[in-house]
């Protein structure tokens, strides 16, 4: 659990983009990743994944211990990476960004939708 001068910490480095990395990937049992920027076609779905989800999955794709883990992905970043690395598609699940035609989910929603254990894992972390 963190305490409350460690949580101000955080909330500073959160709050001006200059988050420190915190613990090691390679450590990790899944990657949990969300997409950056929503663009929809004509019918309210999604279009596609946009340059900034784009540069995420190079970077995942490039990174030997990423590529090595289970990844859970929010639906942008997983359709540029499977796009790019079609081999990690039986690694990836996605979480779909698209509640109904020209509305997404939001982050807590979104979060909902992953698996169970997922989501204890996460609740454990963040108390």
């Amino acid at each position: 659990m963190y305490k409350i001068d460690e949580l101000s910490t955080l909330m500073k480095y959160a709050a001006d983009g200059n988050m420190p990395p915190v613990g090691d990937v390679s450590q990790s049992d899944e990657v949990l990743g969300f997409a950056y920027g929503l663009y929809f076609d004509e019918q309210g779905q999604l279009a596609s994944p946009g340059p900034v989800n784009e540069a995420i999955a190079d970077l995942v794709v490039g990174d030997e211990v990423l590529r090595s883990k289970n990844m859970t992905l929010q639906e942008e970043l997983a359709v540029a990476i499977k796009k790019k690395e079609p081999k990690l598609a039986d690694q990836i699940d996605t979480l779909r960004t698209i509640k109904k035609p020209g509305v997404a989910f939001n982050t807590h929603e979104l979060l909902t939708t992953a698996k169970p254990g997922l989501v204890v894992g996460l609740a454990h972390l963040l108390l």
